[in-house]
């Protein structure tokens, strides 16, 4: 046999082992927790006429290649959280940029994009809101109480997903009184 063609059998038998490996790894799951060394990004404040909009706290979880939205309603404290899984070989700074878009004018057309979501159930999501702890007016008279939101996630598992018990926090603004009627 001649050399180069011994050469890319080797190469070919060395690219299906890699590609199986990497298959196998995937093929475990993802497992996804916040702790309190999860780095996260708050947001409360869009380019609007009002002062704060629904707070959002996304929790990057890079060994899983998810991110974590935790939402508050802005004028209740309702919360929910939703679980966006991307592609293996998605890079962070596409994965920023997919957050940027999510509270931004949606600036970057390459952002990462996840290939599924995952609503945490209601009974798997529970969020305690605090009592006002500040008052805010906001530039053109809206205003809104702060309230600190804890929650924490039960375990459960979707698919290849495996998602551990979790708790975290966020501060909401609760908008208490609308922006004044234009006449």
């Amino acid at each position: 046999m001649n050399t180069n063609l011994t050469n890319l059998w080797i190469a070919v038998a060395c690219l299906s082992a890699a590609a199986s490996c990497s298959w196998a790894a995937a093929a475990e799951g993802r497992t996804i927790a916040i702790t309190a060394d999860t780095p996260a990004l708050e947001v409360s404040r869009y380019f609007s006429m009002y002062a704060h909009g629904p707070t959002k706290k996304f929790y990057r979880v890079p060994e899983a290649g998810s991110v974590v939205v935790v939402t508050a309603g802005d004028t209740t404290p309702d919360a929910s959280a939703t679980i966006h899984i991307f592609p293996e070989a998605t890079s962070p700074k596409a994965v920023d940029k997919w957050i940027n878009n999510r509270h931004s004018d949606a600036l970057y057309p390459d952002a990462a994009k996840p290939e599924r979501a995952i609503d945490i159930p209601a009974e798997r999501f529970h969020a305690t809101a605090s009592d006002p702890l500040d008052h805010e007016v906001g530039p053109n008279g809206d205003e809104y109480d702060r309230v600190r939101i804890d929650f924490t996630i039960d375990g459960f598992q979707d698919g290849d997903v495996t998602v551990k018990p979790s708790t975290g926090s966020l501060d909401a603004f609760l908008r208490t009184k609308d922006l004044p009627q234009r006449r």
